[in-house]
């Protein structure tokens, strides 16, 4: 599961000022933080690069933990 809309709210960004950032429409930005789309790895790197630039404190894998990780015990499955 992506934490973008988690991040982004606790960090009080928007999404129309964070899509600017990363030069997306708003419309699918949020497909990105409902799933409904997945953002290239590119894309990705955009996204955590644009929070931390609008102040939020965030690595990649808190923007997008690795789903192979085990969250209980922190081993790859």
């Amino acid at each position: 599961m992506q934490q973008i809309r988690h991040i982004r709210e606790e960090s009080r960004i928007s999404v129309k000022e964070l899509s600017k950032v990363i030069g997306t429409d708003v419309s699918t930005f949020y497909h990105y933080e409902t799933g409904r789309r997945t953002p290239d790895f590119n894309q990705c790197w955009k996204i955590v690069n644009a929070l931390n630039q609008l102040g939020a404190n965030c690595t990649f894998s808190d923007v997008f933990p690795n789903p192979l990780v085990n969250k209980t015990d922190g081993k790859v499955a």
